[in-house]
């Protein structure tokens, strides 16, 4: 039976309080008391049937309720330099899909977008409706999302990670796809660059810090394109 899919945000198993989904519920899908549909906090599916709407709320009761497994073979990270927000917006969408853990982006030297710190909180607010739709719609996990930090933060902030990789298409590095067959099961972090590439500075302290260099074949790929690529790799090749 395919349910029509909501993200619920935080539930307590009886009152669904979250405005977008309520909204969702009630203007987009229209349910109505009786109607069933499947409702996804980020690790549970629950299969909810409406009993009473009040203004702001939907009244459920829960006919059934199942963890949803990660699609992975490992835990990834993906730190991805901050990019314009149409395609930031698509990345987060599919790194949703493909089943990654966590979402951080990274200013670096040649970042062309700058988040100011008055606008930050209403941007991740964004963000994280874009991952929590995405989840439901593919019926995955929501990969947490991070706040926007500087290059050299962030490879400091992992440095107790021992499975560090920064895309770089430079003769030094080493294919991805074959680099993964040897992490086993391992946390992972795949640091991600802007259409401008990597400057030497940052190729190298990241280097400095532990990262290696890996590549994802011939081509190049648009930012966006070179983390999910990433990502996809990362999380079935092993």
């Amino acid at each position: 039976m395919n349910l029509d899919r909501v993200f619920t945000g935080e539930f307590d198993g009886k009152t669904i309080k979250d405005r977008f989904a309520v909204a969702h519920i009630k203007n987009v899908l229209r349910l109505v008391r009786g109607d069933v549909f499947a409702g996804y906090d980020g690790e549970r599916r629950w299969v909810l049937k409406i009993t009473g709407a009040g203004r702001d709320t939907i009244e459920v009761e829960v006919d059934g309720v199942y963890e949803i497994p990660t699609r992975s073979l490992r835990r990834i990270t993906l730190a991805a330099a901050l990019i314009k927000a149409k395609p930031w917006e698509l990345l987060i969408e599919k790194a949703t899909e493909i089943g990654v853990a966590a979402i951080q982006p990274v200013i670096c030297e040649r970042t062309v977008v700058k988040v100011k710190s008055a606008t930050c909180a209403g941007k991740m607010e964004r963000w994280r409706r874009v991952a929590a739709s995405a989840a439901a719609q593919s019926a995955g996990r929501v990969p947490v999302i991070m706040r926007p930090v500087g290059f050299d933060v962030y490879i400091e902030k992992v440095s107790e990670c021992g499975n560090k990789y920064i895309m770089s298409g430079g003769g030094a590095s080493r294919s991805l796809s074959e680099l993964m067959l040897h992490v086993g099961r391992d946390d992972v972090v795949l640091l991600v660059g802007p259409e401008g590439d990597w400057t030497e500075r940052e190729l190298t302290a990241a280097s400095d810090a532990g990262f290696v260099k890996a590549h994802l074949g011939p081509g190049i790929l648009r930012a966006e394109t070179a983390a999910l690529a990433a990502a996809a790799i990362a999380a079935l090749v092993g």
